[in-house]
């Protein structure tokens, strides 16, 4: 799957957006500019399908944290996605005005086939109404309402962040000999690169180089090889200095 369209309202610093996608998707854009914030609710709807509303939504700190600053009237969070122009999954969501917890106000699904437009899921629905603490909860989180469109659940479950920088000099202390693993910032990446099989490795540089070269012209080969001699020397002083239990 790709992701062909995406609308955002009242995201963090974005008040709204209507982004067409393809295959590849460059941001580009000075500091502070909403690049990250953008990419975030990519990573917000893989939270949400694993592990669940209301923790992804805490995991940014509370609605405050998500919810647009200058929204007004329609302070509604929302985020629609449509996937290979054959489904569309919507989400808005606010704060509940008892707990302050994020409450769902519409979550649907929509397939595309022969130029014909099926809706899968709308919501809230009658049973909502029946028990409003459904709205907690999201049909992507759960594997009995999701089964007509899981494809999406597992597609968003699969989507994978690396903001690479130079975290060693941003932050040397937390830097060490024992290898990061799912390191947000990019630590691990040349490790998981690198532990992926040879044919693999070498299809997926390819593709990754031919996609840099158009953004860098000048670049000619990308490639990865382990230099024994700092692997070793690693390996050294972690036996001299090894970290506490």
């Amino acid at each position: 799957m790709i992701i062909t369209k995406i609308r955002l309202k009242n995201w963090k610093n974005f008040g709204e957006v209507n982004a067409v996608c393809g295959k590849r998707v460059f941001l580009i854009g000075p500091n502070a500019s909403g690049k990250s914030n953008f990419l975030d609710a990519l990573r917000f709807l893989r939270d949400v399908a694993q592990d669940g509303l209301q923790k992804a939504v805490a995991a940014r700190g509370g609605m405050k944290a998500v919810r647009y600053l200058g929204a007004r009237s329609s302070s509604d969070v929302g985020i629609v996605v449509k996937l290979d122009d054959t489904w569309e999954y919507g989400l808005s969501f606010t704060a509940d005005s008892n707990k302050g917890e994020p409450k769902i106000t519409e979550e649907y699904v929509n397939s595309f086939a022969n130029d014909t437009e099926n809706t899968l899921l709308q919501r809230p629905d009658q049973d909502d109404e029946h028990d409003p603490m459904r709205l907690t909860q999201t049909a992507l989180q759960q594997v009995n309402v999701n089964k007509a469109f899981r494809d999406i659940a597992d597609f968003f479950s699969s989507i994978r962040y690396r903001h690479i920088l130079p975290q060693l000099v941003r932050d040397p202390k937390s830097f060490s000999p024992v290898p990061s693993k799912h390191d947000p910032f990019g630590r691990d990446l040349v490790s998981q690169i690198w532990n992926t099989p040879q044919i693999t490795r070498n299809a997926r540089l390819k593709k990754i180089n031919k996609a840099l070269t158009i953004a860098v012209p000048q670049l000619q080969n990308l490639s990865v090889e382990q230099d024994t001699n700092l692997f070793r020397k690693l390996r050294d002083y972690s036996a001299c200095f090894p970290l506490p239990d």
